[in-house]
This record gives C-alpha cells, structure tokens and sequence, in this order.
C-alpha cells in the first residue's frame, strides 16, 4: 500500500461524511481532521475556522495601519 491509499483509508475512516465531500480528498481531509484536532467544537462555524487558520479579517478598531488620533490642542 502507498502512504496515500493508507492515509485516505485512514481519514475515510475517520470521517466518511468529510471524505465524501465533492472536491475534498485525503490530503485536505486530514488536514482538517489535524487542524480540529480531538476537539471537534472548535469548528462549529466557518467564522471560527478561518480564525484558527489565521485568515479571519482583522475588525478596524484593531487595524495597525491606521493613524493615531491627533494630540490634544492647548
């Protein structure tokens, strides 16, 4: 058996429903299962997996770009 027929066997195992999925094969399968880790809670909402991937927007009062607010006038 190669390392791809054992790791699809192993994420179809693991998660049929995902696995059956159009367009998700063994690799993207396991990453996923990787990423969720035993915590499958973690990755209720699409909103929450961008955030642990690190891809969420960052909301505007937390924007580093931004100019600082002008100085007090005296």
């Amino acid at each position: 058996m190669t390392d791809v027929t054992v790791l699809d066997l192993a994420a179809t195992e693991s998660s049929p429903g995902l696995r059956a999925a159009f367009g998700v094969g063994p690799d993207t399968t396991a990453q996923l299962l990787v990423t969720g880790g035993g915590n499958p809670d973690r990755l209720r909402t699409a909103a929450s997996f961008a955030a642990l991937c690190g891809a969420a927007p960052v909301p505007d009062s937390q924007r580093q770009d931004q100019l600082p607010p002008p100085p007090p006038r005296r």
